[in-house]
C-alpha cells in the first residue's frame, strides 16, 4: 500500500513539475484536464462524436460550424465519416465510394481500447493515462476586453482558463504572423485543439504496454472572428511508429517498408488532396516528423487552409521554385511592400552576439528579362523576407523572381499584378479634395490623412511627405521626385502644410511637371526602396501657380493679351491650337453604343469605366466627377490603332451623352487609360499618359477657365453613327437556352457540350451539365432523384488567348466567400480586391463588378474577336450570357444556335441537318442537343483534378453509357413530373410566383425552391428584354451647330427622333427649325422640304459676325462706286487728250512706245527691274519671319519637347 502511495506522490510531483515547465514554445500546446480538454471514449470507432463549434472554421473554400475528432488521426467535417483503408486520395472510385472532407495530421488507425492498466485507484489511473494512449479536444476562445493579470499571479477556475486561452492564441498568432506570407495582420480569435497523446497502432502484438512504440501529435485550427483566415498547426512531439498492421506495419514495431500514415488535407467530393511532402505515405520519412519542421520550432508545421493550402516556412526545393507572396498586386508607381516565403534565407550568427545575418544578399527581380528592375530584399528571418516594389510602367501580370545567392541566379518566382494608379486604391486621402484641384486654393493650408498601419505597426517610425511629378518626352516617361512637403514626421496618420511655403521654386520644373501625386514614405524600413503609399493623381495647379503666373506675365511683350493671373486660360488656348491640327486619331475610334442597353450587353468590347459606373456607390462624390449627370460609362477594352480610346456615358434615360449638348458628355481619349504595349514609351503609359493628355487639359480649359468648348472640340464624343451592335444568347436555370435569334428551349442532359463554335478566330465555348444531388423532398415522387440537370462549369478560348474556365461552387457551405471558381490555363485564380476587379491575361481580360464581394459575377472579354462571356454563379449553377460581336454573324454553331436573324434553322447539327423549331422536346434533346456532346477527352477544354476525370462527367462504361439511360423531365407539365408533396410551399404558390413563366414552373418543381424558380423567371425576362433591345438602330448623329440649341423628342439622335433647332443669345438662326432623323441616318426637315442649297441647312451666326458682314458689304459698295467714278474720269480725260494737238517730235513718240513696251513686259512677268530697295525688302522679310516665328507650327518646332503647352 505504501508502495502505491509512493508511486502516486512521485507521479504527482512529476506532473506538477511538467506543468510548471510547460513553456508555450514546446512542440505540443499543453493539453489535459488542467487545460479544460475533453477526453474521447475509448471505443475503437466512436471518436468524439459531433462537436458544435461556437465559431466557424473555413477549410478549402467551405465554412463549417461542426467537427468530428476521429481516433484514426484526422478531423472530419461530415457525419458518419469513418476510417477508410485507401492508398490514394481523392478516392479513385468516387462518386460510387464516398470521398470525405478531412484534415489528417496522421491518418492511421490506433489502439485505444486495450491500451491501459487499471489499478483500481482513480487518481493513479488518471495519471497513468498520461503514459498511455488517449485522444482529447477543446476549443479556445479569446475573451473580450481581457486585461492580462500581473506576472506570477495565482489564478484559479475560469480566470485560469481565460489566461491560458489568451496565452495560447497569442503564441499561435505570433508564430503564424512570422511564418506565413499574408498573415502579418492576422488576429487569432478562436482555436480548436485535438491531441493524440501517446497512442500506439492498431494490431500491435506487444503485450507489455510500457514497451509499446508511441506517437504524440496534435492539430490546432486557428481562425479569426469572421473565419476569413484559417490556419492548421500540426505538432509532433514524438513519432515511433509509421503504420498500423493493416497498412503494412510490423506488428511489434509499427515500422514499414511499403505504406505509412497519410498526412495532408482532403477537400472531398473527388476534388483534391494536398499531401504534406515528403512525409505522406512515406515510411522512411514519416518517422522524422518530430525532427523536422516548416517553421522555427522542431516538430511544428503550419499551413493556411481557408481557400487553398499554403505551407508556412521555407524549403530550398529546386524542383518547383514556387513562392508565397502577399500582397500579389501593387501600384504601378511603386512603394508596395511584398512579403515573401518559400526558400530558406540562409543565416549564420554574427560573431558572438544574438544578431543574425544572411549568408548572401537576397534580391527581387520584377520581370522575366535580365534587365528588369531589381531591388534588394530585407531578410526578416530564415523563413521570411520582404521586397519593396519599384516604379514599373506596366499594366497586368509579371513574374516576381527571387535570388538568395546575391543575384547570381533567380530560381523562385510568383506571379505579381501591376495596377495602374487610376484603378489602384489610394491610401493617402486628400482632405477637402476640391481645394487640391484648384490652381489657387482658398485655404492657406492643404492636408492629407492615411492609415498609419499601412506603413507599419510601430509608432516610433518616421515618415516623409513627398511630392512627385510626371512628364513625357522622346526619352520616355519621367516620374520624378519634386520636393519634400514634410520631413522626418511621426507616423500619426495626418499632416497639413502651408501652400505658399511649398510652391514650386523653379520655373522650368513648374512648366514641365503638370501632374503628380503625394507620397507618404517610410524612412525606417530596411529595404533598398522605401515603402510608400500614394494619393490620387492630381494636376498640381496649386504647386505651379506662382511660377506660372510670373512666366506668363512676362509673355505680354510677345503675346500682348497674356495675363499672368489667368495663365490657365493662356495655356488652354495654346494647347487647343496644337491639338486642333491633330484630330486624325479620332477617326479610328470605336463608335459608342447608342443606348445604355447596348453598352451593358456589348460585354466583349466595352468595360465599365472605373471612374463612373453603376456598380459604385452613388454616395461617392468622386463617382462620375468628369461626367456629371451620367449613371454609367463604358470604355473600350482595346485601344484604337492610334492608341486612343472612347469613353461613352449615359444619362438616367439611358441615352448617350454628347459633348455638343453638355460639357459632361462622353469624351474621346487621346491615349487609352489602360495603356498600350510596350508601356514604357511616350503616350503609352497606363493611366499617366491618359491623365497628362486628357485630364490635365480638362482642368485647364473647363475647371480653371471658361474655354471648355476648346477642350470639347478636340475631345468630342465618338458618335454612335455607324455602331455595329452585338447579339446575345443565354443559358440559365435547369438549363434553359435562348439562342441568338431568340428561340427558347430547355435542354437537360449530362456531360460536356459545345455551346458555341465559331470559325472566326477559332472561338470555342463549352459547358458542363450535371445532375443535382438527390433530395429528400423528391423521395415520394421520384425516389429522391432529380431528373434534370444544371450547368455547373464553362470554359472558353480563341486564337492566341489563355483558356478561361469558371466553375460554380455547388454546395451551400462553399459559397460563404466565393460563389465561382476561376481557372486560367488550369490554375486557380482569385478576384477579390478592388485592384483585381479588372485583370489582363493573354489576349483576354476578366472583369468582376466593383460591388461583387463574392466573385459571383465574371465577365470574360476576348480581345481579338470582341466576344464576351458573362457568368453568374447562383444556387450551385451557372447563368451564362454570351455577346457575339458583328464578325460572328453567320459564323456560330452549337447549342446557342446559328446566328442569321432567322429562327427557322436554329437547330442545326454538326452534320448540317436542320430540325424544325416545332420539333418535340424529346427530338430537340436527342437529335439536336446530344449531337453537340464532347465525345473524347482530347476535345474537352476543361481541366480535371483529383478523381474527377473526363469519364466521371460522362459516366462512360465499357458496355453501356449510363447517360443514355438518364431520362429527364422534358416539360414542367408532363405526367411523370409530379409536384413534390414535401415542400414548404403549395402548388398554387408556385403558380403565383411564376406568373405563367414555364421556365420558372419547371425549375421550381425540379429544385423544390421558389427562390430558384423566381431567379429563373427574372433571368428569362431579362434576357428576352436584352434580345428585344438588340434590334438594328440607325443614328443620324449629332448635327454640328455652333451656338445652336438642339432639343429632341426622344433625348437621343436615333432614327425617328424629332429635333428642334434654335440659337443661343447673340446668334441669329437661319434654315428650318424642325427636323426628323430618317431611317437611313440623315436629318430631314419635318415639312419634307428637300434641302438643295447651303442656306437651307440650319445654322447660327453670331450677331457681331453679321454686323461685320453688313459693314463689309457697305464698304465694298463704296469702293465699287469710287471705281466707277475713277473710270469715268479716265474716259473723259482720254477724250480731251485726243481732241488736242497730235503733233509731236519723233523722239517723244519713240519714248512713249518704249515706255508702253516696258509696262506690258512687266505685266507679263518677263521684266525684272534692278533691286534698288534693299531696306524695304529686309523690312518685309523681317515682318514675314516674325509672323512665321509666332505661328503654332514654328513654336512647336522650337519648343522644348517636354513642354507641349507652354512657350
Amino acid at each position: 500500500m505504501l508502495h502505491k502511495y509512493f508511486i502516486f506522490i512521485l507521479l504527482t510531483v512529476l506532473k506538477i513539475t511538467n506543468t510548471q515547465k510547460l513553456p508555450w514554445a514546446y512542440t505540443l500546446y499543453p493539453y489535459g484536464v488542467d487545460f479544460n480538454d475533453t477526453l474521447t471514449a475509448r471505443d475503437q470507432d466512436l471518436g468524439s462524436g459531433l462537436i458544435h463549434l461556437p465559431f466557424n472554421i473555413s477549410f478549402m473554400g467551405h465554412k463549417y460550424d461542426q467537427i468530428w475528432v476521429q481516433h484514426a488521426g484526422f478531423l472530419s467535417f461530415q457525419p458518419e465519416t469513418r476510417f477508410t483503408l485507401n492508398d490514394k486520395w481523392p478516392h479513385p472510385n468516387y462518386p460510387h465510394i464516398d470521398d470525405p472532407i478531412f484534415i489528417a495530421p496522421f491518418y492511421c488507425r490506433i489502439e485505444l481500447a486495450n491500451d491501459r492498466y487499471l489499478t483500481g485507484e482513480p487518481e493513479l489511473d488518471f495519471y497513468r493515462d498520461d503514459d498511455y494512449g488517449r485522444v482529447l479536444w477543446r476549443f479556445v476562445i479569446r475573451p473580450e476586453n481581457y486585461i492580462m493579470p500581473p506576472p506570477n499571479s495565482l489564478l484559479h477556475g475560469e480566470e485560469k482558463f481565460r489566461k491560458q486561452a489568451v496565452d495560447m492564441l497569442n503564441m499561435a498568432q505570433d508564430q503564424i504572423r512570422d511564418s506565413v506570407s499574408g498573415a502579418e495582420h492576422f488576429v487569432a480569435d478562436y482555436a480548436f485543439v485535438a491531441t493524440w497523446g501517446n497512442v500506439t497502432f492498431l494490431g500491435i502484438s506487444e503485450q507489455d504496454l510500457r514497451k509499446r512504440p508511441r506517437n504524440s501529435y496534435q492539430v490546432v485550427l486557428v481562425t479569426d472572428k469572421y473565419a476569413n483566415l484559417t490556419f492548421a498547426i500540426f505538432n509532433y512531439e514524438k513519432i515511433q511508429w509509421a503504420a498500423s498492421t493493416e497498412y503494412g506495419g510490423d506488428s511489434k514495431t509499427g515500422l514499414s517498408t511499403t505504406n505509412a500514415a497519410k498526412i495532408g488535407f482532403n477537400r472531398g467530393n473527388g476534388t483534391e488532396f494536398y499531401q504534406v511532402l515528403p512525409y505522406n505515405d512515406n515510411p522512411k520519412e514519416v518517422i522524422k516528423l518530430h525532427l523536422n519542421s516548416n517553421v522555427d520550432l522542431k516538430g511544428r508545421y503550419i499551413f493556411r487552409i481557408d481557400e487553398w493550402i499554403q505551407p508556412a516556412g521555407c524549403k530550398n526545393d529546386y524542383s518547383n521554385g514556387s513562392l508565397s507572396i502577399w500582397p500579389w498586386f501593387g501600384n504601378m508607381l511603386g512603394g508596395q511592400e511584398v512579403n515573401i516565403t518559400g526558400p530558406c534565407f540562409g543565416y549564420h550568427p554574427y560573431k558572438d552576439s544574438d544578431q543574425f545575418i544572411p549568408f548572401e544578399k537576397t534580391y527581387c527581380r520584377w520581370g522575366d528579362d535580365q534587365d528588369s528592375p531589381k531591388t534588394m530584399a530585407e531578410v526578416i528571418t530564415i523563413l521570411r523576407a520582404r521586397c519593396v516594389m519599384p516604379k514599373i510602367f506596366f499594366n497586368g501580370r509579371i513574374n516576381l523572381w527571387v535570388s538568395i545567392d546575391g543575384g547570381r541566379t533567380y530560381f523562385w518566382k510568383h506571379e505579381f499584378t501591376i495596377v495602374d494608379p487610376i484603378r489602384s486604391t489610394s491610401k493617402v486621402e486628400l482632405i477637402d479634395e476640391e481645394e487640391w484641384f484648384k490652381p489657387l486654393p482658398k485655404s492657406k493650408k492643404l492636408a492629407i490623412k492615411w492609415n498609419r498601419d499601412d506603413l507599419g505597426w510601430s509608432r516610433n517610425e518616421t515618415i516623409d511627405v513627398q511630392l512627385f511629378g510626371y512628364y513625357e518626352d522622346d526619352d520616355g516617361p519621367h516620374w520624378d521626385f519634386l520636393q519634400i512637403l514634410g520631413d522626418k514626421l511621426v507616423n500619426n496618420g495626418y499632416y497639413e502644410f502651408l501652400v505658399e511655403e511649398n510652391w514650386a521654386v523653379d520655373q522650368n520644373r513648374a512648366r514641365r511637371y503638370r501632374m503628380g501625386a503625394v507620397a507618404v514614405s517610410l524612412l525606417s524600413g530596411g529595404t533598398e526602396e522605401p515603402k510608400r503609399i500614394w494619393s490620387p493623381l492630381q494636376p498640381l495647379g496649386w504647386w505651379r501657380h506662382n511660377e506660372m503666373e510670373i512666366y506668363w506675365d512676362r509673355q505680354k511683350i510677345l503675346l500682348g493679351n497674356s495675363r499672368g493671373s489667368n495663365w490657365m486660360e493662356d495655356q488652354c488656348r495654346w494647347w487647343h491650337e496644337y491639338q486642333r491640327w491633330d484630330r486624325f486619331w479620332m477617326y479610328d475610334l470605336e463608335r459608342c453604343p447608342c443606348t445604355i442597353h447596348f453598352a451593358v450587353s456589348d460585354i466583349g468590347r466595352w468595360a465599365p469605366d472605373p471612374e463612373c459606373n453603376m456598380d459604385r456607390n452613388f454616395g461617392d462624390t468622386s463617382n462620375c466627377e468628369f461626367h456629371k449627370g451620367a449613371v454609367h460609362c463604358v470604355v473600350n477594352i482595346r485601344p484604337s490603332k492610334s492608341g486612343g480610346g472612347s469613353r461613352c456615358c449615359y444619362n438616367y434615360q439611358g441615352n448617350l451623352m454628347y459633348t455638343n449638348d453638355t460639357r459632361y458628355g462622353s469624351t474621346s481619349d487621346r491615349y487609352h487609360m489602360f495603356g498600350i504595349p510596350p508601356y514604357n514609351t511616350y503616350g503609352r503609359v497606363p493611366a499617366l499618359s491618359h491623365y497628362l493628355n486628357d485630364k490635365v487639359p480638362y482642368y485647364l480649359c473647363c475647371e480653371w477657365s471658361d474655354l471648355c468648348d476648346s477642350y470639347l472640340y478636340v475631345r468630342e464624343t465618338s458618335d454612335c453613327k455607324g455602331y455595329l451592335y452585338p447579339k446575345t444568347a443565354a443559358i440559365y436555370g435547369d438549363p434553359h437556352v435562348m439562342t441568338f435569334d431568340g428561340k427558347d428551349y430547355t435542354f437537360n442532359a449530362r456531360g460536356e457540350f459545345r455551346l458555341l463554335i465559331s470559325t472566326r478566330h477559332n472561338f470555342i465555348l463549352q459547358g458542363r451539365f450535371e445532375r443535382p444531388p438527390n433530395a429528400s423532398f423528391a423521395l415520394e415522387t421520384s425516389g429522391g432523384q432529380i431528373n434534370a440537370t444544371r450547368m455547373t462549369a464553362i470554359v472558353a478560348r480563341e486564337d492566341f488567348s489563355d483558356t478561361i474556365e469558371v466553375r460554380a461552387r455547388i454546395f451551400p457551405n462553399q459559397t460563404w466567400r466565393f460563389k465561382c471558381d476561376l481557372f486560367i490555363n488550369g490554375r486557380q485564380w482569385y478576384i477579390n480586391y478592388t485592384e483585381e476587379k479588372l485583370q489582363f491575361f493573354r489576349n483576354v481580360s476578366i472583369f468582376s463588378p466593383y460591388n461583387d464581394l463574392h466573385m459571383s459575377n465574371l465577365t470574360i472579354m476576348f480581345n481579338t474577336s470582341g466576344a464576351g462571356v458573362q457568368v453568374s454563379c447562383s444556387h450551385g449553377m451557372i447563368h451564362l450570357k454570351f455577346s457575339a460581336p458583328p464578325v460572328m454573324f453567320y459564323e456560330t454553331e452549337g447549342l446557342l444556335g446559328y446566328w442569321n436573324n432567322d429562327t427557322s434553322d436554329e437547330f442545326r447539327t454538326p452534320e448540317g441537318v436542320i430540325w424544325s423549331i416545332d420539333s418535340s422536346p424529346i427530338t430537340i434533346n436527342k437529335e439536336f442537343g446530344m449531337k453537340w456532346r464532347v465525345e473524347q477527352p482530347a476535345d474537352s477544354l476543361f481541366t480535371y483534378s483529383g478523381s474527377l476525370a473526363f469519364n466521371k462527367f460522362h459516366d462512360q462504361k465499357e458496355n453501356i453509357h449510363t447517360w443514355m439511360q438518364f431520362v429527364p423531365w422534358y416539360t414542367w407539365d408532363e405526367p411523370n413530373f409530379k409536384f413534390p408533396t414535401k415542400l414548404p410551399f403549395s402548388e398554387s404558390e408556385m403558380f403565383s410566383v411564376c406568373d405563367g413563366d414555364e421556365q420558372c414552373l419547371y425549375d421550381t418543381k425540379a429544385m423544390g425552391s421558389l427562390e430558384i424558380g423566381e431567379s429563373t423567371k427574372h433571368a428569362h425576362r431579362y434576357y428576352k428584354f436584352l434580345h428585344e433591345m438588340q434590334k438594328p438602330v440607325n443614328s443620324c448623329g449629332i448635327y454640328p451647330l455652333k451656338g445652336g440649341i438642339r432639343k429632341t423628342s426622344t433625348g437621343n439622335y436615333l432614327a425617328g427622333s424629332r429635333m428642334t433647332v434654335s440659337c443661343e443669345k447673340s446668334y441669329t438662326f437661319y434654315g428650318y427649325p424642325e427636323y426628323i432623323c430618317h431611317w437611313n441616318g440623315t436629318w430631314l426637315p419635318a415639312n419634307n422640304v428637300p434641302l438643295h442649297k447651303f442656306n437651307d441647312w440650319p445654322r447660327c451666326e453670331h450677331i457681331n459676325i453679321e454686323g461685320i458682314i453688313w459693314s463689309s458689304v457697305g464698304v465694298s459698295s463704296l469702293l465699287v462706286l469710287l471705281f466707277i467714278l475713277a473710270l469715268g474720269y479716265r474716259i473723259i480725260f482720254q477724250r480731251k487728250k485726243k481732241q488736242g494737238s497730235f503733233k509731236a517730235d519723233e523722239k517723244k513718240l519713240s519714248q512713249t512706245i518704249e515706255s508702253a513696251d516696258e509696262e506690258t513686259a512687266q505685266e507679263d512677268g518677263l521684266y525684272f527691274p534692278p533691286n534698288n530697295n534693299n531696306q524695304t525688302e529686309d523690312t518685309d522679310s523681317d515682318s514675314e519671319n516674325y509672323y512665321l516665328n509666332r505661328s503654332p507650327g514654328y513654336l512647336q518646332s522650337q519648343r522644348n519637347i517636354s513642354d507641349p503647352v507652354e512657350v
